[in-house]
């Protein structure tokens, strides 16, 4: 098995690990239909979420996620949990604090996060100790807590564009001299 069919694999028994995890402790992953009841909901009182941006959300709300008019009667009361999980064959220890964990946060968590406040939490999960904590953004994403920089995640969609005649296997490159 290559390294990369490993990891996949690994990533794969250690997500079916966090979200049996999160259902014992309460949470449910929300269906496509679900999120679109909940963003629905959101909309109706003027705040737009976007929907693939947060994971999971309390169990108790389950029989809510029907419909526009019941999921608004207890609006109020529905947060939005974004989980972020480190793998338990990590090689870096982490504390029971999550001290020395790095992981992304994309635009559209912090633009969800920024957008609910507090009704927006994420789910720090340790696979290694099955232990979690749940925090608001800000009780981390300030320079005394964390070293935060801007990075770009990029999934390319389509095929590239050929350019100057670089196609497969060609290796040039602007400094190769034998062109």
């Amino acid at each position: 098995m290559t390294d990369r069919h490993e990891r996949y694999s690994t990533g794969k028994k250690g997500e079916g690990q966090t979200w049996a995890y999160l259902r014992e402790i309460g949470y449910i992953r929300p269906t496509a239909a679900q999120r679109k009841v909940i963003a629905e909901t959101f909309a109706s009182q003027g705040i737009k979420i976007h929907t693939q941006e947060f994971d999971v959300v309390e169990a108790r709300h389950a029989d809510k996620l029907k419909s526009v008019a019941a999921l608004s009667t207890v609006l109020h009361e529905l947060s939005l949990f974004e989980v972020k999980s480190c793998g338990a064959g990590r090689k870096a220890t982490v504390s029971a604090g999550f001290k020395s964990f790095g992981f992304t946060l994309t635009s559209k968590e912090k633009y969800n996060a920024d957008t609910l406040g507090d009704r927006y939490r994420f789910i720090f999960f340790n696979l290694r100790t099955s232990t979690h904590r749940v925090c608001r953004l800000q009780d981390f994403f300030c320079d005394n807590m964390a070293r935060i920089y801007q990075t770009w995640s990029v999934f390319i969609r389509q095929d590239l564009p050929e350019l100057d005649g670089n196609t497969a296997g060609s290796q040039s490159t602007p400094d190769d001299d034998s062109a």
